[in-house]
């Protein structure tokens, strides 16, 4: 309940939950994000459109997205996923195609001209910087690792192949994810922590994942609580035993894996060069920008 509690909230009362996901470098599933922000639109977008017409469902959820913001409050990773998200279903519902880049702009522009001095808070340049990657390096190591993991026909596949086909597509895009958040982030984390968890590269790729299935999990709980409270019965404790097993998997890693890179004095004048150095790779990259 204090780890599901804080993924909706953004508190994080429960110390020994923060020094755990910290140690993993999992923090960023504790705050809100993107993340959260995604998983709320998705569920209230299947649901809303079972009965809402295209144009009301996309209005339902610009009201729902106001009213969390206003419920978790306004701090630099909140504003750019509310913000973002805000623009994005707005152009949807008045038929505009949005870029990724664009909206990311957007929000980064507003922020920092209502508060300059926002950009200097290290929740502000992990969330914009995060997503910068996501949206400027996936397209650099996801030719990479396709080498690892080639595409085959799904159709011409035993079924067992075509469970390993859907398998390896996911890590094809959870290594190439984690690796672009990585590339972007990595000398930040080293100024300001000055640690790195080497398992986060490892539950980076599955964990967020799981814990989206847990949130669904609970927001199907509370709908279902809502409508049919004796099917909440059921439904409750199943989620109840799922995260349980995700904070097991925190709270006892891999000891012969639980290593960190250690930098006493990171240079803050090499960030912008490197930065500036993978901004130009990804211009000179040739593949298609996400959208």
């Amino acid at each position: 309940a204090s780890f599901l509690g804080s993924l909706m909230t953004g508190d994080v009362e429960d110390r020994s939950l923060r020094y755990e996901f910290g140690r993993l470098g999992l923090q960023h599933i504790l705050a809100i994000s993107g993340f959260h922000f995604a998983i709320l639109i998705a569920f209230c977008s299947f649901f809303l459109g079972l009965f809402l017409p295209y144009r009301w469902k996309y209005i339902a959820l610009l009201v729902a997205i106001n009213i969390y913001f206003l419920f978790v409050g306004s701090v630099p990773a909140v504003q750019r996923s509310w913000l973002t998200a805000l623009f994005y279903l707005i152009g949807k519902l008045i038929g505009r195609q949005s870029s990724g880049l664009n909206l990311l702009g957007a929000a980064l522009l507003i922020e920092v001209l209502s508060d300059p001095l926002s950009s200097g808070q290290i929740g502000f340049q992990l969330s914009f910087l995060s997503c910068a990657g996501i949206l400027l390096f996936h397209p650099l190591f996801k030719p990479w690792v396709a080498r690892l993991f080639p595409k085959y026909d799904p159709l011409h596949l035993t079924p067992l192949g075509q469970h390993g086909y859907l398998l390896t597509s996911f890590l094809r895009e959870a290594i190439s994810l984690a690796l672009a958040v990585t590339a972007a982030i990595l000398p930040l984390i080293l100024y300001h922590f000055h640690s790195f968890p080497l398992l986060s590269l490892l539950y980076n790729l599955f964990f967020p994942a799981l814990v989206s299935v847990a949130l669904f999990a609970l927001l199907i709980s509370l709908l279902a609580h809502l409508l049919f409270p004796p099917l909440a019965w059921l439904l409750f404790p199943i989620t109840d035993s799922f995260t349980a097993q995700l904070l097991n998997l925190v709270s006892y890693p891999p000891l012969a894996l639980d290593y960190s890179l250690q930098i006493q004095n990171f240079p803050a004048w090499s960030i912008p060069i490197y930065l500036f150095t993978l901004f130009s790779l990804s211009r000179l990259t040739n593949t298609p920008r996400f959208e």
